[in-house]
């Protein structure tokens, strides 16, 4: 693969997925979202929707006493949420920089660590059917290169008849260039191109990102046994001007950034 690289090319042979950029850039991360992310909110993307006023979980009746599962929880400001609704969250991602950084903000707020897991989402380190709400706010999905063990792993700790909300990129946010002021965006690749973004150095990808088309989704969903709920496609919440990457209000005025999905294990 060279020495250093990014940009759009084939996830070569051989390479090796790392959680570097994760665990490198922990510390600001934190520092750079935290104000629009918030400590102990589940603000659901780019557009701003919290959850503490859309209830895409449910009520705060609903959740209180559920045994929850974040996936990819970052700071764990989601799980820190419903936490305080009287939920028992377990929270799992990657990059132990990351969690190490939740720890740091619960210290900042005199609260208990929350128990959070340093775990591959494609293989979750709980028992079958111990968890009756799995959730995952822009977080493991677009970092895998197939979607279908990450559902496949989520039906299995789910019990029977409990839910998978989770937001993730909209598909159609891949085919356009990644400029959140261009009212006129270019389209630039395929649909249908799953060629993905990498950076890293020699062999080892220290981040890559992964285009996954609807049908990519919904086929890998029904196949781990969910029953698709609700497709959400939202624009930006009222008031919220924040730029994040390639999204911005002008942007979601014109085609999708984000998809919520609610789902529910048959």
């Amino acid at each position: 693969m060279g020495d250093e690289f990014f940009g759009y090319r084939p996830l070569a042979a051989g390479s090796h997925l790392t959680h570097e950029y994760w665990d490198r850039g922990a510390r600001d991360y934190a520092d750079e979202h935290v104000d629009f992310l918030t400590r102990n909110r589940l603000i659901w993307g780019p557009e701003g929707w919290d959850e503490a006023d859309v209830q895409w979980l449910g009520t705060p009746e609903d959740l209180a006493g559920l045994r929850v599962l974040e996936v990819g929880c970052g700071l764990a400001q989601g799980a820190r949420y419903l936490a305080s609704l009287g939920a028992h969250v377990v929270g799992i991602d990657i990059a132990p920089g990351m969690l190490g950084e939740a720890h740091r903000i619960d210290a900042e707020l005199g609260r208990a660590p929350l128990p959070l897991l340093a775990a591959d989402a494609c293989a979750l380190p709980l028992a079958d059917q111990v968890v009756d709400l799995a959730f995952s706010a822009f977080g493991a999905i677009a970092f895998v290169p197939d979607v279908a063990p990450l559902y496949a792993e989520v039906a299995r700790v789910l019990r029977p008849g409990g839910r998978w909300v989770f937001s993730a990129p909209h598909p159609m946010r891949w085919v356009f260039s990644d400029d959140p002021v261009d009212v006129e965006p270019e389209l630039i690749r395929s649909y249908f191109d799953r060629t993905p973004y990498l950076e890293g150095h020699g062999d080892q990808v220290s981040y890559a990102e992964f285009h996954h088309t609807l049908e990519d989704h919904v086929a890998a969903l029904a196949a781990s046994g969910f029953v698709i709920e609700s497709l959400r496609e939202p624009q930006f919440a009222p008031g919220v001007e924040t730029t994040w990457g390639g999204w911005s209000a002008e942007r979601s005025r014109l085609f999708p950034g984000t998809m919520v999905v609610q789902a529910r294990r048959r």
